[in-house]
């Protein structure tokens, strides 16, 4: 190499950044904010909308624990007030509060209940459950309680987002404020005013499982093209136009979504012109499969699944096909994950049939795995 010549090395690629779940406290506002861009629930439906085992697992979690719907126990006491009851939580096909209280409890943690009350405040004229990702709860006050929640279907919005105030749930105060909002929370470790859900150990692997299928993807859609160095032979600019180089090629060509794009260069003769050099993947074919059975047994450990079998993965181990096993392994699975789950609902429509002037002993009823059965209308609720 001539005197005064040399080479420079610089990699391209971004960092990983994990997405904030940080519960902010910021001076001016009212509420706490999920996350420093307070978007937290949003991007905890962006990846169950585009991890397909997760999304898998939660809609099939959800599903068991509802089961078969409510009942109670002491109906054919209180008919009327059972009927009454129903009618409060089931207000159109696809719209039944209890499905939704399973659905945002496994995906987020916990859901959020609005009470209407009546004229003379006696009973509940309506139920509906919000939304999980419109809510943020308001600060606690001197006493460590939560006097206020808000609501806005934009929070994307920052400071422009418009929100509604709605009053914690305060039988005491039903005479001011006959609209109130419950919040039922799964108990997280080191958070106070939001739950995290349960798979929050798996977050990184469910985000990969939502990358790799955007590489798979890309690399599609852009021919199966490899990646590449680039060597530039015509000098080493100074740091500000290498970081501006470096800055360029980035944004056009690293993440998921840029797999397989490709680099028009120019130049003045041979000699300027960059090496382009394609990087062959060795054993790229072994190295997905590894990566795909890691993240599907990740997921599967987060979910606290017993038997991957239970959930149509066959993993080559584990339970057999035999039916006995596999009935051992789905109530182990209930009791264990299920039954936890139930009893936070259990509690909150316990409050609605309280509020509501029923006195029911409420349970969800199960439905066999192994049985083929008609279900009929009088059976779910």
């Amino acid at each position: 190499m001539a005197k005064n010549e040399y080479t420079m090395l610089s990699a391209i690629g971004t960092s990983y950044q994990t997405v904030d779940k940080t519960e902010v406290d910021k001076n001016g506002l009212d509420f706490i904010m999920y996350g420093t861009d307070n978007l937290y629930p949003q991007n905890t439906i962006d990846l169950y909308q585009n991890s397909a085992t997760h999304n898998a697992l939660v809609n099939s979690i959800s599903s068991w624990i509802y089961g078969a719907g409510i009942d109670a126990s002491n109906k054919e006491q209180f008919p009327e007030e059972f009927a009454n009851f129903t009618s409060l939580i089931t207000k159109s096909i696809g719209k039944n509060d209890i499905q939704l209280m399973c659905m945002d409890l496994k995906l987020h943690g916990g859901f959020y209940i609005s009470f209407t009350y009546t004229i003379d405040r006696e009973s509940l004229a309506e139920v509906n459950v919000i939304p999980f990702e419109t809510m943020r709860s308001g600060k606690e006050n001197e006493d460590g309680e939560i006097e206020w929640y808000y609501y806005s279907r934009n929070w994307g919005a920052g400071n422009r987002a418009e929100k509604k105030q709605i009053k914690s749930y305060s039988p005491s105060e039903k005479n001011i404020y006959p609209t109130q909002v419950l919040f039922v929370k799964m108990n997280t470790v080191g958070s106070y005013y939001y739950p995290k859900p349960d798979y929050i150990g798996a977050w990184n692997y469910i985000e990969l499982d939502k990358n790799v299928s955007q590489f798979h993807l890309s690399q599609i859609e852009n021919g199966l093209a490899p990646s590449y160095i680039f060597n530039f032979k015509n000098g080493v600019p100074p740091r500000e136009k290498r970081e501006e180089i470096k800055r360029n090629l980035e944004a056009e060509l690293s993440g998921s979504q840029n797999a397989g794009k490709f680099l028009c260069t120019f130049s003045n003769g041979g000699d300027t012109a960059p090496d382009i050099t394609p990087i062959e993947l060795t054993d790229a074919h072994n190295q997905y499969q590894f990566l795909s059975e890691e993240i599907t047994k990740k997921v599967m450990i987060s979910h606290r699944v017993v038997s991957p079998r239970l959930f149509g993965v066959m993993d080559g181990g584990g339970l057999g096909n035999n039916a006995d096993e596999l009935i051992v392994a789905s109530q182990l699975f209930e009791k264990t994950v299920v039954n936890p789950f139930r009893a936070l609902i259990l509690d909150a429509l316990n409050i609605i049939a309280v509020e509501s002037g029923a006195n029911l002993r409420l349970i969800f009823k199960d439905f066999s795995l192994f049985e083929t059965s008609t279900i009929s209308e009088e059976d779910i609720v």
